[in-house]
């Protein structure tokens, strides 16, 4: 908690499975994460509440209001670059996008927590720190199978195909 003229700048209350995130600084918001998902957010000044969907790779694509109507539609390449940008809130940029990691304005890149991706060279900008845990080359994104993996932490892939497939019954 972040104290400013005495009132509450940022509040993060944790609980089994659960994230509350609270920020006050030009306007209030919440967003609920279970585990490291993000279900939803909501903001004071325009009291909508966003529902986001992701895909297997975590990656946001499909946000919903209160009453399921499609805001924004978002489709990635296999590396993070934006493919389809769809529905009534194009303009407003998402803050968590491709494997559902935040995404510099400015700059472009993905911040994984341990080093930076840069979409559009399908490479992370620094050498992995952890060595070689994700082949020889060291600045290669998830052993360059960005489909079968994610990367959450920016030091090794983790499957993601285990999710798809279950969902699928035949």
């Amino acid at each position: 908690m972040i104290e400013s003229d005495h009132q509450v700048q940022s509040q993060r209350d944790y609980l089994p499975a659960l994230d509350l995130s609270i920020n006050q600084a030009k306007q209030q918001s919440r967003t609920l994460h279970i585990g490291t998902h993000i279900l939803s957010e909501s903001s004071k000044d325009n009291t909508q509440t966003r529902y986001q969907l992701t895909s297997h790779l975590q990656s946001n694509t499909l946000e919903l209001d209160d009453k399921a109507q499609t805001l924004s539609y978002k489709h990635y390449y296999p590396y993070g670059s934006t493919a389809i940008i769809a529905g009534k809130d194009k303009t407003q940029q998402k803050r968590y996008r491709y494997t559902g990691k935040e995404r510099d304005d400015s700059s472009g890149l993905c911040y994984y927590g341990a080093r930076y991706l840069a979409p559009w060279l399908a490479r992370w900008i620094s050498s992995n720190s952890a060595g070689a845990v994700d082949g020889l080359n060291l600045y290669a994104y998830v052993g360059n199978n960005p489909l079968k993996y994610r990367d959450p932490m920016g030091h090794f892939p983790l499957i993601s195909w285990g999710r798809f497939v279950s969902s699928v019954s035949l």
